[in-house]
Formats: C-alpha cells, sequence, structure tokens
C-alpha cells in the first residue's frame, strides 16, 4: 500500500476544499470582480481569501524559506543561465491570493493541475523546503522551485499555451531539473 506522504496529503485536502467550496460562485467567472460575503460563503468558486503565509508561521520560518527560496533562484540563474531576475518569488501558499484568483476557474485549475503534476510528486523528498512559484512578470511562464535538504535546488519550468477560445491552459515542460548545490565553475 501507498505511504500517504505531505504532497500527496495537501494536494488530497486542496482537491476536497477546490471539491466542496471554499469560497463564493462568481456568476461570470471575472478574475477581477469584487464579491459579497454571500457570494463568498458559497461554494464552487476557485477564489480564495486568506491572510498571506508569511503572517501565520513564525518569522524564523519565513525568514529561511525565503533565503532557501533566494539561494535557489541564484543558482537557477548561476548553472542554467536563465533570465529570471525580475520574477516575481511567490510563497507556494500564496500563489491564490497572488495569482490564481486573478484567473478565470478554469485556468486556475489547469495551473493547479500542473503545479501537481507527476513530475513533482515523483521528486519530492522528505527534508525539502515548501515550494515557491518563480512567476514571470507576463504571468504566462513560471518555475515551481524548492531546496533540498543537501541544498541541491529542484525546479519545474510551467508553461502557459493560448487556446483558440482565448482560454490559457498549463502544462509541465519538460522534466523536473535538479542543480547540484556545488559552485558552478
Amino acid at each position: 500500500m501507498k505511504k500517504w506522504t505531505y504532497g500527496s496529503f495537501f494536494f488530497l485536502v486542496l482537491i476536497i476544499c477546490l471539491s466542496i467550496g471554499t469560497a463564493g460562485i462568481l456568476a461570470d467567472d471575472s478574475p477581477n470582480k469584487e464579491i459579497t460575503k454571500e457570494q463568498f460563503l458559497q461554494p464552487g468558486s476557485h477564489v480564495t481569501h486568506h491572510p498571506p503565509v508569511a503572517e501565520l508561521q513564525k518569522p524564523e520560518v519565513t525568514e529561511m524559506l525565503n533565503e532557501a527560496w533566494t539561494y535557489a533562484k541564484s543558482r537557477m540563474k548561476q548553472s542554467k543561465k536563465l533570465s529570471i531576475e525580475d520574477w516575481a518569488t511567490i510563497d507556494y501558499g500564496d500563489i491564490d491570493i497572488a495569482f490564481t484568483n486573478e484567473l478565470t476557474r478554469e485556468e486556475a485549475f489547469s495551473f493547479t493541475q500542473a503545479v501537481y503534476h507527476e513530475e513533482r510528486i515523483n521528486n519530492r523528498q522528505y527534508g525539502d523546503t515548501s515550494e515557491a512559484i518563480l512567476l514571470a512578470p507576463e504571468k504566462d511562464e513560471a518555475y515551481l522551485i524548492w531546496k533540498r535538504k543537501n541544498h541541491n535546488v529542484v525546479y519545474l519550468h510551467l508553461v502557459s499555451t493560448a487556446q483558440a477560445d482565448g482560454t490559457r491552459t498549463w502544462d509541465v515542460n519538460g522534466k523536473a531539473v535538479e542543480i547540484d548545490a556545488s559552485p558552478v565553475p
């Protein structure tokens, strides 16, 4: 029997919350529409509201995660020559309030499915930090990043594709990449 990992448990809880609804339905599903308390309390929407994760955890945890993600971003720029200087770093626990609440329901679900892709599930290990998202300024591309206990960095490249009907879908572009912790010459 397969053991439940933190990631698979979190994914299950996320799916349950999204299925039964933790926020309000937006009749026209427009991403920037203001919602009322009554709409917020109805089941079925992808729009969620909560305080930022940094406000809910100990400051030393926030500092440790920010240092890990800064290190990961630096290693990605050094070893893979990625131009990600202007990309926003978002705690994955805040991806809804920082990004997916702005999307249509379909695109938000597509993004979440890309994040929970098999590549992510198969590459998480005990001792890895929480994930962050590096989001491109155009919000059409992202990297899911985390740091391993041994200081290696792992990332998945997420890309969006415009569909003929004007919607966008998200998927993982390639395999997970692990960057060794040793310095690049």
